[in-house]
């Protein structure tokens, strides 16, 4: 049979797996150099490079004014005692007095008052040196002197040699399983450092949304024509309240049944009574129409068949009878006709008497002025067709 028409396009698929990178190509031509690209984020640190040689010192700048005198410091050690300086010559002897004579000893005689501190005598010659003395204690460290002016600076050092830059470069990336920790691998030198790094792969992405309506495609090829199915007759199963639902039954597929669940609506506001009034009635086959173009107020319009011709008509002359009497002279003659003719002009208003419900009465004017029956107005030279209610006289036409 014809192809059906095509069918909506289906929820976009999860992401396939990712496949095996590809062996890289040939390098292509080099390209003219593009716009420089935004700068990339910072790489991890590389492995600290070797240190350098000692650059040269810097000029000596201005000496700073002299600080406050600093705070004494600690005592310092006692420090290992000196040599002994060499012994020094043997001094001359001095000359020997002239010994006195020793006279008789006396008694002891009482001990007089001491004399006068006599002229000191010249010094005598140096001896020898004693013998060397046992050191003695150490006295306490005397109070910190006040620091030295700072000397002159030393000479410039020769210029060291200039070490090697340190290099760096990616060796290798892979794809680590879903939740692994991210990790960098220096698999180099500190001075000539190759990154391995491995990068954890993502979790799944949320469904994405449906992709839009693909281009129709081309129209397939004419089919074989089938045989000519018989046409089917479908009738109406039952209707109820539910979930919308819509079913066939295809028990015979020369008349499936189809069966409707419709959704119960909510209960709407109370509804407005509409007012009906009467539109026009023409004569024709019987058929009665609404026009609801307000609803509030629709407008019934009538086609009456065009009964067979009645008797004849009695008239009814207002003007030649009492008006006490014109009803009664109206009521008489509707009894018996269906077809009254009133020329007595609109000095007496009519009212048509209470009847049979549905009873209708053609009333005719002639008159060159419009007539009252029952508060309705038959315009003049124009015949109407009433109707009984059952409680009331409405004008048809």
């Amino acid at each position: 049979g014809v192809d059906g028409a095509k069918g909506d396009t289906g929820a976009a698929g999860k992401d396939g797996t990712n496949g095996t990178n590809g062996t890289n190509g040939i390098d292509g031509a080099k390209g003219d150099t593009g716009a420089a690209g935004k700068d990339g984020t910072n790489g991890v640190d590389g492995a600290k490079g070797d240190t350098g040689a000692a650059g040269k010192d810097g000029t000596n700048g201005v000496d700073g004014a002299k600080g406050d005198t600093g705070a004494a410091g600690k005592d310092g050690t006692n420090g290992t005692n000196g040599v002994d300086g060499a012994k020094g010559d043997t001094g001359a002897a001095g000359k020997d007095g002239t010994n006195g004579v020793d006279g008789a000893k006396g008694d002891t005689g009482a001990t007089g008052a001491n004399g006068a501190q006599g002229v000191a005598g010249p010094a005598g010659a140096k001896g020898d040196n004693g013998a060397d003395g046992h050191d003695g204690a150490t006295g306490a460290t005397g109070a910190q002197g006040l620091t030295g002016a700072t000397g002159p600076a030393g000479p410039t050092g020769p210029q060291g040699t200039a070490g090697t830059a340190a290099t760096v470069v990616i060796n290798s990336t892979t794809t680590g399983a879903a939740g692994s920790f991210a990790s960098v691998i220096n698999a180099g030198t500190s001075s000539a450092a190759k990154f391995d790094f491995v990068i954890p792969t993502g979790a799944a992405g949320p469904q994405g949304p449906a992709g839009s309506q693909g281009a129709t495609g081309a129209a397939g090829p004419q089919g074989t024509a089938g045989a000519t199915g018989a046409t089917p007759v479908i009738s109406l199963g039952t209707t109820t309240t539910g979930p919308a639902a819509v079913s066939i039954n295809n028990t015979n597929p020369a008349a499936p049944i189809m069966t409707f669940t419709v959704p119960q609506g909510v209960k709407g506001d109370p509804g407005t009574t509409p007012v009906f009034s009467l539109g026009t009635t023409t004569t024709g086959t019987a058929n009665v129409s609404i026009n609801n173009t307000n609803p509030v107020a629709p407008v019934l319009t009538f086609t009456v068949p065009q009964g067979a011709a009645g008797p004849v008509a009695t008239t009814v002359n207002p003007t030649s009878i009492p008006a006490n009497t014109g009803n009664a002279d109206l009521t008489t003659a509707i009894n018996g006709f269906n077809f009254v003719t009133l020329n007595g002009g609109n000095s007496t208003p009519y009212t048509l008497p209470a009847t049979t419900t549905g009873r209708l009465i053609y009333l005719r004017n002639t008159n060159a002025t419009p007539v009252t029956v029952s508060s309705l107005t038959i315009a003049a030279n124009k015949t109407s067709l009433f109707m009984y209610t059952g409680s009331a006289w409405i004008q048809l036409f």
